[in-house]
C-alpha cells in the first residue's frame, strides 16, 4: 500500500491536469535519471542546480586528482540526495503553480488511490 499526497487546482474540472498525486518516499526515477527527471517535471531550477552540483563536484575532484571511482561515488551521492528530496520539490513546485494540498490517500497504485480520493470526496467536481 502506497501513501500519496493529493494536490488539487480548483480552477478547472479536468481531472487529468487539476488533480496530482505524489507518492511519499524515495523517487526511484529521480535516482536513476536525476537531471532528466527534473526537466521532465518542469523543475528548471532544480535541473540546473543538479547539473551545476555534479559539474562543480566533478571539476573540484578532478582538480584534486581524484580517480574515476571517487567521481562516480560523489555523483551518486548527488543523485541519492535528489531522489530523497524529489517528491518534496515537486510538491513545492505545484504549490507555486496554484495547487492546494487536499490531503493524503492510500492505495496499491495511483489509479486506486485517486479512485479512493474521489469516493471520499463525491462533491469535488461540483465545488470546482
Amino acid at each position: 500500500m502506497q501513501v500519496y499526497s493529493v494536490h488539487l487546482r480548483r480552477q478547472g474540472q479536468d481531472l487529468d491536469r487539476d488533480i496530482v498525486l505524489i507518492k511519499e518516499g524515495i523517487n526511484w526515477s529521480a535516482l536513476l535519471f536525476t537531471s532528466v527527471w527534473a526537466l521532465w517535471h518542469r523543475l528548471w531550477w532544480v535541473a540546473f542546480a543538479l547539473f551545476a552540483a555534479s559539474a562543480a563536484i566533478g571539476g573540484a575532484l578532478a582538480g584534486l586528482g581524484a580517480d574515476e571511482f571517487t567521481l562516480a561515488l560523489f555523483n551518486m551521492a548527488v543523485a541519492i540526495v535528489a531522489a530523497l528530496l524529489a517528491n518534496d520539490l515537486r510538491r513545492d513546485a505545484l504549490a507555486n503553480e496554484g495547487y492546494e494540498d487536499a490531503g493524503v490517500v492510500c492505495g496499491p497504485d495511483t489509479d486506486a488511490a485517486l479512485f479512493g480520493f474521489m469516493q471520499a470526496n463525491p462533491g469535488l467536481l461540483e465545488d470546482a
